[in-house]
């Protein structure tokens, strides 16, 4: 569960665990226990799963060895760069959910708890897709950026060339949203998100991008 961001609206942050990164026996004892169930599509999430570079490369690989066919990565993707790419490809790594929060780089870092988060995204983005992994964008909606999500989506089709999916979710009461004392600058207004989910869904139709999970 150790992260390199702290975003504000986070649902599982890391001070809510008394040991935030697993042993490395730990980790492959519960992947032995996932190769055993017999499901052909493992998620590795965190926290930042690309802070243990050498754990996360051998659970791929592992878990590909041993059959399992669709290896999914949970990333913020900020410290993914070409030879990282290539590493995780070269592992067995199918796909990434990355958390591109925001087009406006002030927006993401804000969101993201880290300055010059932004333009390293951006990089670990165009970096798994020139190794052939499939990225799913997951722009979580907070109150700044609910009304930019058409927007976002132009950026993603005019700028990130061969992400086809954006996954949505929006910021909710829990974790450090939930107790923060900020929630009513990130819980987003649904009567301003609705109509901009409407336009950001036709603006994709048009242009063969996939929206999944609409709020």
């Amino acid at each position: 569960m150790a992260c390199n961001e702290r975003c504000p609206f986070c649902n599982v942050p890391a001070e809510d665990y008394a040991q935030p990164t697993p042993t490395v026996d730990a980790t492959m004892a519960e992947l032995e226990e996932f190769i055993a169930t017999g499901e052909q599509t493992l998620t590795i999430s965190g926290g930042e799963p690309t802070l243990l570079r050498k754990r996360l490369v051998t659970v791929i690989a592992t878990a590909r060895a041993r059959g399992i066919q669709n290896v999914e990565l949970q990333t913020n993707a900020v410290l993914i760069d070409e030879k990282y790419a290539d590493e995780l490809a070269k592992a067995g790594l199918t796909s990434a959910f990355v958390s591109l929060l925001s087009h406006l780089p002030e927006h993401h870092d804000a969101l993201a708890g880290l300055a010059g988060a932004f333009p390293k995204c951006i990089r670990g983005i165009a970096a798994m897709r020139a190794a052939g992994i499939a990225v799913t964008l997951n722009p979580v909606v907070a109150f700044q950026t609910q009304a930019l999500l058409p927007a976002y989506v132009r950026f993603v089709t005019d700028r990130l060339p061969g992400v086809s999916t954006i996954s949505l979710s929006a910021v909710q009461p829990h974790g450090r949203a939930g107790r923060d004392g900020h929630e009513d600058q990130l819980l987003p207004d649904y009567a301003v998100l609705g109509p901009a989910v409407k336009e950001a869904r036709q603006i994709a139709a048009e242009r063969n991008l996939t929206i999944v999970n609409p709020y």
